[in-house]
């Protein structure tokens, strides 16, 4: 397979992904076939290229940021990622699918994504999100390591809905939708167990050296997508150790401080915007609590009837 292209709509925008082989592709496409679309006219063009490994002593990630666009160069794993000024084009270079992080496969593209939907007033966010159609969203906010996976994981059974485990994109109006991005979700390996709805054909990548499982969540749960939801509450989680879950009434400062994570405030130029952003965004959003208890089935329960509440 080379030279195919294929569409995604992603937060309400049309992008071609040009791949270079099957190998590259199916390491990638994963995580994005639950927005696979139709071909129409793209708003945004990916290349997706082979590149060799160049060492870089001493280098970890190099940015270069100029008025003709974004270069984002991963030099631990042979990673580049461009996108042009004009938010219309970019490029994503890798060695091969092999050797791809485990984040860049659940992820992929997750800058190019974050330059492109800016301009458009739409911002990403390492967030969870989990709603219902006809009622609406919440998301989930916590640093990493703060629940956010076992939490969407709990929602798996349940008549919810899935928009993200890790990362979303919101609307920056006050009407704020919720966009779906990937349809991946990562946990760490003694997780698994806690989640009987989780096939052995779920996990799609498992390596020890980076701690955790990437599951692809569309061959048994494809279903249980929805996208462009309208936002009803942030929830900051908390992880208690109590039997059941809560949520409790909480303040916009929680939510900014569990928001503003490392992971997509690597580039300079995009962290006033995002700060700006998330601080809006925590103010006119209800901001709450969600005080994670141990059973997964009730803390599904609790969300989704919160969801109705907040929506009636």
């Amino acid at each position: 397979m080379s030279g195919v292209s294929e569409h995604f709509g992603i937060a309400g925008t049309v992008v071609q992904v040009d791949w270079p082989d099957e190998v590259v592709r199916s390491a990638l496409r994963g995580s994005l076939a639950a927005r696979a679309m139709p071909a129409s006219a793209p708003d945004l063009v990916i290349s997706v290229r082979r590149r060799p490994i160049v060492p870089m002593a001493g280098k970890g990630l190099v940015i270069d940021d100029d008025e003709t666009g974004l270069t984002v160069t991963d030099a631990v794993h042979g990673i580049a990622q461009r996108i042009e000024a004009n938010g219309s084009s970019a490029a994503f270079e890798c060695p091969d699918g092999a050797t791809l992080p485990v984040a860049e496969r659940a992820a992929p593209f997750r800058l190019i994504f974050q330059q492109a939907l800016r301009p458009r007033g739409i911002h990403l966010l390492h967030a969870g999100a989990v709603g219902l159609r006809g009622h609406g969203a919440v998301l989930l906010v916590a640093p990493g390591g703060g629940g956010k996976s076992n939490t969407v994981m709990a929602c798996l059974n349940s008549p919810l809905q899935l928009l993200g485990e890790d990362f979303v994109a919101v609307d920056d109006t006050v009407a704020g939708r919720v966009w779906s991005l990937y349809n991946t979700a990562k946990l760490f390996a003694g997780d698994l167990a806690r989640f009987p709805g989780l096939a052995a054909s779920t996990v799609v990548d498992a390596r020890e050296n980076e701690g955790k499982a990437v599951l692809d969540l569309t061959r048994r749960h494809g279903d249980r997508w929805a996208d462009g939801l309208p936002l009803r509450a942030i929830l900051v989680l908390q992880i208690t150790g109590e039997p059941e879950s809560r949520i409790v009434s909480s303040e916009a400062a929680a939510a900014v401080k569990a928001m503003l994570t490392s992971l997509l405030m690597v580039v300079p130029s995009a962290r006033k915007p995002l700060f700006e952003f998330v601080i809006r965004l925590a103010q006119r959003t209800p901001v709450h609590r969600l005080e994670l208890g141990r059973d997964p089935r009730q803390l599904a329960a609790t969300i989704h009837d919160f969801i109705l509440r907040q929506s009636s």
